[in-house]
């Protein structure tokens, strides 16, 4: 093992570290314990249903007074106060869960597309995670990876509601849809290769004298 193999992790992690102390100097120590403090202190007191429990509770109400095709895309925020049993006094524009507002805006419909697109997404994964090139392999092991880590970020927040995390995801899906499209010609090619038989070499002999030639000698 080389002193450069060693060296250059040791780096990136003081680097790490460096850029996060210079953060805390910039900002100040006091803000951060005070923020931490506060963090714990609040989950603490603050239950799932007051967090986030009672929007799902009425997201679920809204779901089944529109069961097929849902409130309408982009429609929840405005059909919300409807089925909401709280006293109103707060806005809610997402659902915290974007399997469960996929279906409040869209319905079964939306609900039965997304399903085949995760079905879709990952027989995809599968397929490109046995790829034989290792390079491809790890390529879409990783995009699996972080497809998989947003999709399980879905079920407590809107996750792919954000701009900059729905750039991400769409980012991680093509590198995905590539590789797999990489890794299925590759598979082509091998097949093809090893079906491809050999013509056997036909090498001409002369041939033997006849009988009358032989006689004639």
């Amino acid at each position: 093992m080389s002193v450069s193999s060693v060296l250059a992790p040791a780096a990136f992690v003081l680097l790490i570290f460096v850029t996060i102390g210079a953060g805390v100097l910039w900002i100040g120590s006091d803000p951060v314990i005070n923020r931490v403090a506060k963090s714990g202190e609040a989950s603490q007191s603050e239950t799932f249903f007051m967090s986030r429990g009672w929007i799902w509770r009425d997201t679920i109400a809204m779901i089944k007074a529109n069961p097929i095709f849902g409130v309408g895309i982009g429609a929840y925020q405005t059909a919300y106060p409807i089925y909401s049993e709280s006293d109103g006094s707060l806005v809610v524009a997402q659902a915290h869960n974007d399997y469960l507002q996929l279906v409040a805006d869209g319905g079964i419909v939306a609900g039965a597309l997304a399903l085949w697109f995760l079905i879709v997404i990952g027989r995809s994964m599968l397929k490109s995670a046995r790829a034989h090139d290792p390079l491809v392999s790890a390529v879409a092991i990783g995009s699996a990876g972080g497809i998989f880590a947003m999709l399980v970020h879905s079920l407590i927040d809107f996750n792919l509601q954000l701009p900059s995390n729905a750039l991400v995801f769409l980012t991680l899906l093509a590198v995905q849809s590539n590789i797999s499209l990489v890794a299925a010609k590759r598979r082509v090619r091998t097949h093809r290769h090893h079906s491809v038989v050999a013509e056997p070499e036909v090498i001409e002999l002369d041939a033997p004298p006849s009988a009358a030639a032989m006689s004639g000698l």
